[in-house]
């Protein structure tokens, strides 16, 4: 039995919603697009940060990422500069 994992439920709506309306399709595959590849950047700056070899640029990075970090995930608002309880 194959495990179904989030993201190929998520594209098989997605699809579905699109074989109704084009537009609907291209406008959610974008944004999933986004917000996987964003999920995907902020774990590599996790792992940069945590083998201490992170750059400025990349801090830059991070703190313009702000909002795509989880509210619970103190470790990289810490490093995105954000003062503690300063995002709710």
């Amino acid at each position: 039995m194959k495990k179904i994992t989030y993201s190929e439920t998520l594209a098989e709506s997605i699809q579905a919603w699109g074989e109704q309306d084009p537009r609907i399709k291209n406008a959610e595959m974008k944004r999933w697009r986004k917000k996987w590849n964003t999920k995907q950047r902020l774990e590599y700056l996790r792992q940069e940060l945590k083998a201490e070899r992170i750059s400025l640029g990349e801090i830059v990075e991070l703190q313009s990422l702000v909002d795509y970090i989880d509210r619970d995930d103190v470790e990289l608002l810490e490093a995105a500069g954000v003062p503690e309880g300063g995002r709710k």
